[in-house]
Order: C-alpha cells, then structure tokens, then sequence
C-alpha cells in the first residue's frame, strides 16, 4: 500500500512530460482513511470470529491493500465507467516502473541497515534479541509518523516540478526537513526523559533493565528526519534513485556496525548500530539533494 501510493503520488507521466492531474494529498489521505477502516472492521470480524491469528492478519493486510489501491486508481480514470481510462495503462506502467524499480532496489537494502541487528544479535548468542526488537516499538510509532507526513509532501512537490519551479520545490524540501525534525526531537527528548515510565506502561515494567534502550532507538526516526524532505524533493523531481544510494551506502555500514556494536556493548550495540545506519541515510540523502541542485538539479 505505502509503496503504491509512493509512486502514485509522484504523479502520472506520459513520456516525459507530465499531465496536469497528479493524485494530490486529499485523494490520498481518503485512501489512507480507507484502509485504516478496512483493517480495523476486519480485525474487529476476525477476533469475533476465533480467527485472528498471523496468517489471517497477513491475508486480510494484503486484500486491504489491494481494495485502498483501487481509490486513486480510480480517480486517474484508469478504472472509469465503462473500462475507458483518462490515461493509458502502457505508458503509466512503464513510467511507474522507471520510478518504482528504485524504490523496489530501497526497500531490498532497507532491511539490512535497520533489522539486520537484531538477526545478528541471536547468529551472535546474545540473549536479548527479542527485547530488542519490543523496544524498538516506541519508536516505530514516530517512524510511521514522520512517513505518512512526508507522503503528504510529494504530491505537492510533484506538481512544483511538473510546472517547472524547481526553486519552489527546493523551497518545500527545505522546510519540510527541520518542522519534521522538530516533530521527531520533541519524541525523542519525551523518551528520553520518560524512559523508565514509557517502558512500564508498555510492557508492565518486564524489560524494566532495558528501559534505556528506549531514548536511543528513539534516535532511529529522528536521524533520517534530516533527509526526508530532500528524499521527498528528489523523488519528486524524478530521480528516486539516490533513495537507493542512501540504502547502499548503509546497508554494508548496518552490517559491520552491528557485528562490531553487539560485540562490544551487546543489545545496546546493536540499539547504537540502527542509530547510526539511520544517520547515514538522512546524511547522505541531504548531501545528494544540495550536489543534484548544484548539477542542475
């Protein structure tokens, strides 16, 4: 779904220059609210029902997703009355894959740089793999956040570059970054001063000796808040490619800092290893952004 609406927002292309209807936030965010009501009714259906377990969860995500996907496909006109579409499917496919190809090669390497560790933490015996992964939680729920605010970004962004004021997109990318920053260092510092409080009422005080661990995975969304609104701005300038070159360079580095972390400082290396993978990737994002602008961008 999110990957979807990701390409979806980057507007619709035929050939190389861009059509005026681009699926904006209002169109997306009906979609979002959509899916968000499936998966609630369905859940709520299932646990009724005796049902509800991961495979049936899985299931009902992936039908969900395909149901939510149809809302602005349809208001492309690519699911019009009569089977008759604005646009053609051909050049739209095509289009989508010169863009989503990249974000597919992303979302290969994003795993090794932001759950590698906790896969190297069991390979390695440490004993607290699974807390690491509970207490990573807390943070997702800033990941999430950070990530459907800056999909809200795109479509305008898209439609700045599809009428050429490139320095108007410049603009968007560069306050988007520090509102989305401040978002994530507000959490960041509420975790940090909450921790011990945070982790019993999470988990009841059972990981009460990793409660430190929280502030510090806590800086994996607010390091790559640095870069998200330039990723956004350089994919919708059409060039999602450096999204994967930000992965590349820190999926290696996630792997040998993890092995290296873990075997000094244990759980809270493999914490201190997603901190620094997410750094690099909001650092190399917002380096590529300024050198693009600088080519010509």
């Amino acid at each position: 779904m999110q990957l979807t609406n990701e390409i979806l927002a980057d507007g619709v292309f035929e050939g190389e220059k861009p059509t005026r209807q681009i699926v904006n936030a209002r169109k997306l965010a009906w979609a979002s609210a959509g899916y968000l009501a499936l998966m609630v009714t369905g859940l709520f259906l299932l646990h009724t029902k005796g049902w509800l377990d991961v495979g049936c969860a899985f299931l009902l995500l992936a039908a969900v997703s395909v149901v939510a996907v149809l809302m602005p496909l349809r208001q492309l006109g690519l699911l019009g009355a009569g089977g008759k579409a604005s646009y053609s499917w051909k050049p739209i496919a095509m289009e989508n894959w010169r863009c989503g190809r990249w974000l597919l090669g992303s979302a290969i390497l994003y795993p090794l740089s932001n759950q590698v560790q906790t896969y190297l933490a069991a390979m390695l015996g440490l004993r607290a793999p699974g807390v690491l992964r509970a207490m990573q939680i807390p943070a997702q729920v800033m990941t999430q956040i950070i990530t459907a605010t800056a999909l809200l970004m795109l479509p305008p962004m898209t439609q700045e570059f599809g009428e050429g004021r490139t320095g108007k997109l410049r603009e968007m990318a560069v306050l988007c970054t520090p509102v989305l920053t401040a978002i994530a260092l507000g959490y960041f510092a509420t975790l940090e001063i909450f921790a011990k409080p945070a982790g019993h009422i999470f988990y009841g005080g059972k990981f009460a000796a990793y409660a430190g661990l929280i502030p510090i995975l806590a800086l994996f969304p607010l390091f790559p808040t640095f870069g998200t609104g330039f990723s956004r701005g350089l994919r919708a300038a059409q060039k999602p490619q450096y999204d994967l070159i930000a992965n590349a360079v820190a999926a290696p580095l996630g792997i040998l800092t993890a092995l290296a972390f873990i075997r000094l400082w244990g759980v809270r290396g493999a914490a201190l290893s997603l901190a620094a993978s997410a750094a690099v990737v909001g650092a190399v994002l917002f380096w590529m952004f300024f050198w693009s602008q600088k080519r010509g961008g």
